[in-house]
């Protein structure tokens, strides 16, 4: 029966009747370094990458005028409430579920991002971590976690948009 799926899959895609799959990657990292989700954003859109990209940052749970990292943090520190927390972490578990994979963007390891990771390797998820200093490799934790270091975003979404 699987046989028979990808053929078809094939003949699809030869016919012009469906896309590729598209891959959906959830954008995780440090909150503070916010503003590399938008060089994300517009390098998947301007060189036409078959991603769909998840951002826990785009929803109701922050305020809607965020524009950099200065603004994240300020709507961090509005959240008072463990039901706000909870809430938001919960979203952002329920994000990674649907992932095909997580990109964590990591110049030092954070709570947050490390739980992140944990959960999505335990999910099966691919982990890419994107670490510009190339200094994280060596840590064991992270290592573990992560199937590909990349220095830069524009070589760790190449290498996503080349997997079948």
């Amino acid at each position: 029966m699987k046989n028979i799926s990808k053929v078809f899959d094939a003949i699809s895609l030869i016919l012009g009747l469906f896309k590729p799959k598209q891959k959906t990657i959830y954008l995780g990292g440090t909150i503070s370094l916010y503003s590399y989700r938008d060089d994300v954003k517009k390098y998947v859109e301007n060189n036409n990458l078959n991603i769909i990209l998840i951002d826990p940052f785009n929803n109701n749970d922050f305020d809607a005028n965020i524009k950099n990292d200065d603004d994240v943090l300020k709507a961090i520190k509005k959240i008072r409430s463990y039901d706000e927390i909870e809430n938001i972490v919960s979203r952002d578990l329920q994000l990674i579920k649907k992932c095909s994979a997580v990109v964590a963007y990591i110049e030092k390891i954070t709570t947050g991002t490390m739980m992140e990771l944990v959960y999505a390797k335990i999910l099966g998820k691919k982990i890419y971590v994107i670490n510009p200093q190339n200094d994280m490799w060596n840590d064991i934790w992270l290592s573990y976690h992560t199937n590909k270091f990349f220095i830069t975003i524009e070589d760790c979404f190449d290498h996503i948009n080349k997997i079948k």
